[in-house]
This record gives structure tokens, C-alpha cells and sequence, in this order.
């Protein structure tokens, strides 16, 4: 933003754009299209479909500015959206061509990861939520600055992600996505330790081992989903494959974001009221800067609560996970050796 301008944020992302165009050129099998299909198809649970989420994800970006449900707008999102997509879903069973219809998502290892991904979007602010935030409150950091910490999750991933799948391809998914909750545990459980000393350089450690366990993660996820799902069904889970994906992270930065504000004004409370007892019992007790000096220790504070609930959640997925079935035979998650 300060060399190029803030131009340069979405002229990055139209190249990333070209290239997706790219690979889907070459990797999409060169079908027609099914216009007859596309003829009988109604258009208006698709239609129901896309805006519900758009309005849910409306509410959910809006929430913690406009206060939540003391706000008309972000209520109105919230219920709107909801009622559209829980209206799209009822439609596909009375519609004659469901373009979605749920059925597909009563098997074990179809919900189980849609679950298990929208936790991952949870955990994910580990490090794209709390390490910036807490770099700016607390280090008093530019966001340029604070983006060194970030550095290792996106360079490690450059190398977890064709371990994460060759591990998929050849062993069992679920030792992978094992593998990838305990590293994001770890990395949550340093982080729950956290003190106002902690600088970029501090969370090299945690990134590395969270953006590891991400990569592992949601790779396996994606795989198994698919490889669960019948040739007939892609379609249907493609479609419910954007609830989490869409709406996974914005609820993991929507439930960081007011723990935070929340934890915070908790323990500057529990953290002023010990402090007043102390200074009544010694008159000469005084200390320069004392509420800033409050308001550091409760953001400390904060985020260690912060990073303690994502661990909550990484492990709640590691125990969702143990309900996991195996994975049938499928040329994404196992390769075929020769006999």
C-alpha cells in the first residue's frame, strides 16, 4: 500500500484470478454445455441459495461493528439469509431437478468434514486474526511490520502441502488430518502463553507448526469429501461445500473478534480491582501510566483466552475426526499400485 498504493491488493489477487483461469482451461474436461438440463433447472433455488449466504455473510463481516443483534441491519442479514437457504434446501425435495439436494449429506464421512472444515475456519484465525491484531494493539507494529510474523505460515505451506498430499495419497486420510489438528494444538497451546514481550520473531515457532497443520488439514478434508461422495453427488456437495467455505472463517474472525473485545473488558475489571487493593494498602504506591499499563496486561490477557479457544476447537475437530469411516478406494486419496 505505501509503494504501490492500495490498488496493488486487487490487482494481485485478478493475477491469481488468470491463473485459476489457467489451470481450469487445461484440467476441465472439454464437455458441452447441458442446456436442456440447464432448461429444467429452477433457477430460483440457486438463486435463494447464493443470496442467503451473501446476506449471512453480510451480517456476520457487520456483526462486531454494528454490535450484533442490537443493530436492524445485521439482524435483518442474519435472519434473511437463514431463512433463504434453509428455504433453498427444503425446495430440493419437491423440486423435480434439485441442483443440491441434502440427501447427499446424511452419510458419516460427508458431514463429519463439512463440520470438521468449519471449525478450520475457526482455528484459522490463529494466525490471520490473533498474531497481526495482537502485533498492532499490544507491539504497537504496522501491519508491514507484523506480516513477518505471517511469513513462515505461507512458506511452510509451500512444503506441507505436497507432503500433506503424498501422505494422503498413500496412507490412510485420517493419520493425515490427525497429524494436522495436533500440530494446530500445538501451535494454539504456545500461543496461549503469550506476554506483552512477544514480538514477531516470537511466533515464528507457532505459525510454522499452525500453517503446517492447516495445509494437512484442509487438503484431506477437500479429498475425502470427495472421495466419499458419488460421481451423481459432486454437484450436491460442491454446493454445500461453500457453507463452510464461505462462511467457516468469517465465523472463526466473528467469534475472535468479540471474545476478544469481550475477555478484554472481563479482565481489565479483574485486573484494575486487584490493583486498587494494592494501592490502598500502601498510600505511597504509584506508578506512572497505570491504566495503560491495565489495559496491556487485559489485551495480553485477551489473547491467550483467544489461542486457548482455538485449541478448544482443534481438539473438539480431533474428536469429531475419531468418528471418521475409511475412505473407500479413489484415484484423489490412494494411489493404485500395480498388483
Amino acid at each position: 500500500m505505501e509503494d504501490v498504493g492500495w490498488q496493488a491488493i486487487y490487482w494481485q489477487a485478478t493475477l491469481f484470478g488468470i491463473a485459476f483461469l489457467f489451470l481450469a482451461l487445461v484440467s476441465f474436461p472439454q464437455r458441452e454445455v447441458g442446456w436442456s438440463l440447464f432448461a429444467r433447472t429452477n433457477k430460483g433455488e440457486v438463486a435463494m441459495f447464493c443470496v442467503g449466504l451473501t446476506l449471512l455473510y453480510v451480517g456476520l463481516d457487520q456483526g462486531n461493528r454494528l454490535d450484533w443483534l442490537a443493530s436492524g441491519t445485521v439482524l435483518a442479514c442474519l435472519t434473511g439469509g437463514l431463512l433463504l437457504v434453509l428455504a433453498a434446501i427444503a425446495w430440493q425435495y419437491i423440486s423435480p431437478v434439485p441442483f443440491a439436494h441434502p440427501a447427499a449429506l446424511l452419510r458419516r464421512n460427508i458431514h463429519m468434514p463439512l463440520i470438521i472444515v468449519t471449525l478450520f475456519g475457526v482455528t484459522s484465525g490463529a494466525t490471520s486474526v490473533l498474531i497481526p491484531n495482537f502485533l498492532a494493539a499490544v507491539g504497537h507494529l504496522k501491519p508491514e511490520q507484523s506480516g513477518a510474523a505471517l511469513w513462515g505460515v505461507d512458506l511452510v505451506q509451500l512444503v506441507a502441502l505436497p507432503v500433506a498430499i503424498w501422505s494422503i495419497r498413500r496412507a490412510d486420510p485420517r493419520l493425515t488430518l490427525a497429524g494436522g489438528l495436533l500440530l494446530v494444538m500445538l501451535g494454539c497451546w504456545l500461543g496461549s502463553g503469550i506476554t506483552h514481550d512477544w514480538r514477531a520473531n516470537d511466533f515464528v515457532t507457532m505459525s510454522v507448526l499452525i500453517g503446517m497443520g492447516n495445509a494437512a488439514v484442509l487438503l484431506t478434508m477437500i479429498a475425502m469429501t470427495v472421495a466419499n461422495a458419488a460421481r451423481e453427488e459432486l454437484i450436491s456437495i460442491v454446493a454445500y461445500i461453500q457453507i463452510p467455505r464461505v462462511l467457516g472463517p468469517e465465523i472463526g474472525l466473528a467469534i475472535l473478534t468479540t471474545l476478544l473485545r469481550k475477555r478484554e473488558a472481563f479482565a481489565s475489571v479483574l485486573v484494575g480491582s486487584n490493583v486498587e487493593r494494592v494501592r490502598s494498602a500502601a498510600l505511597d504506591f504509584h506508578i506512572d501510566g497505570m491504566g495503560s499499563i491495565i489495559r496491556r496486561e487485559a489485551t495480553v490477557l485477551s489473547y491467550a483466552d483467544a489461542w486457548t479457544f482455538c485449541f478448544a476447537v482443534a481438539a473438539l475437530a480431533m474428536l469429531l475426526a475419531v468418528f471418521l469411516r475409511r475412505t473407500p478406494p479413489h484415484p484423489l486419496v490412494k494411489l493404485h499400485r500395480p498388483q
